[in-house]
């Protein structure tokens, strides 16, 4: 059950999601947006403040009737650490190193065949990469944590690859484990397509509550055992009122096409292009007509204008209603390298975001997914 200190934490969290979003915000204004009494957000903000991971900063303009002064205002503090993001594939891994307000400081990519044999060596080369690179210009720098994103079904709780065709993976593999004592800095696996999920909703943080489907589509163009030798693979994430959802097992985040036949190899049906990419348009139909997100986005090898075109074609032509389609159909906005960028946001938004209340019988320590990994509260 929750207890006091539980809504004591709840309200950290929410002080400290506040700032993130704002970029500099007053006390005033964070307690007036949080309906927070002066003691109590005197006390968070001295205890964070303590933590180093706030500092404060004057504003450069005069607060409302204060002319002459500028407001103190309270941000997070760009030295307190940085986060770094790994994108896996088959035949390559890229990896970037971010700070707290969304910035790619280096970023890295290192090409060769990945298995689960090689997967963890392959990381590490690509970390020291990125380390070496960043201690250039930053001597003291703090890697805080690593996100990790992946194609396949992935448990990003427990740190396990359930299973995926591009890296041989038949049966459950406890990678966040070994990548952790291999790494010496926490890890969070998660599929590549939540990942995108994840990028998009950091990048727009001012908002919290924006439903989005992200679809990642690389272009096969080697074979992987057990699917088809080429043509488009897709990753398909949802997020909801700003959260992403896994689905049952885990099992969100990876695409089968609703119209697949038995013998089909591929996600599609169709054996042709645009015949895959109309189909992708009508199995996203399903959704927008569903959960009429926001936006639906298009990241990877075929979101050029003329890929977007069919798709949109197919998604129009299937909208049964007398008003305008509900869905902005977009490319990513992610900064490359993009699914990289986004394991490292993920990993920041778990640190960030605000714990849900625990269910009966629960312990109160299930839902700080993150938050204890720097012992912050």
């Amino acid at each position: 059950m929750p207890t006091r200190g539980h809504f004591s934490k709840v309200n950290t969290y929410r002080v400290l999601r506040t700032i993130q979003i704002s970029n500099g915000i007053s006390r005033k204004v964070i307690a007036d947006k949080l309906g927070l009494d002066k003691s109590t957000l005197t006390k968070i903000v001295s205890s964070l403040m303590q933590t180093g991971i706030i500092v404060e900063s004057p504003s450069e303009k005069p607060g409302p009737g204060a002319v002459g002064r500028r407001p103190i205002l309270l941000d997070l503090n760009p030295q307190f650490g940085n986060i770094v993001g790994f994108e896996i594939d088959s035949d390559r891994v890229l990896g970037c190193i971010i700070d707290f307000h969304g910035n790619v400081l280096v970023k890295e990519h290192v090409s060769r065949t990945v298995t689960q044999k090689t997967i963890v060596g392959t990381i590490v080369k690509v970390f020291e990469s990125l380390k070496s690179q960043f201690s250039t210009f930053s001597p003291a720098h703090t890697i805080l944590g690593a996100g990790v994103s992946l194609p396949g079904i992935i448990n990003p709780f427990d740190g396990i690859v359930s299973f995926s065709h591009p890296l041989a993976v038949r049966k459950p593999f406890e990678l966040g484990s070994m990548l952790e004592e291999a790494l010496g800095v926490p890890v969070i696996l998660e599929n590549n397509a939540n990942c995108g999920c994840w990028g998009e909703l950091f990048s727009r943080k001012e908002r919290d509550d924006e439903d989005l489907v992200f679809v990642f589509i690389d272009d096969r163009k080697k074979e992987v055992p057990g699917m088809a030798p080429s043509g488009i693979a897709v990753g398909l994430g949802v997020a909801v009122d700003g959260r992403v959802r896994y689905g049952n097992n885990h099992l969100a985040g990876v695409f089968r096409s609703a119209f697949l036949t038995p013998g089909d190899k591929s996600q599609f049906h169709s054996k042709e292009r645009e015949g895959e990419l109309r189909e992708l348009g009508a199995n996203i139909a399903v959704i927008v007509n569903t959960l009429a997100p926001e936006h639906v986005i298009l990241y990877g090898a075929m979101s050029e204008p003329s890929s977007i075109a069919i798709i949109k074609e197919e998604i129009a032509k299937r909208w049964p209603f007398p008003v305008d389609l509900p869905s902005d159909i977009i490319t990513s906005r992610l900064p490359e390298p993009g699914l990289a960028y986004g394991a490292a946001a993920m990993f920041m938004e778990t640190l960030f975001s605000m714990p849900r209340i625990p269910k009966v019988g629960e312990p109160v320590s299930a839902v700080y997914r993150g938050k204890e990994l720097l012992s912050l509260y």
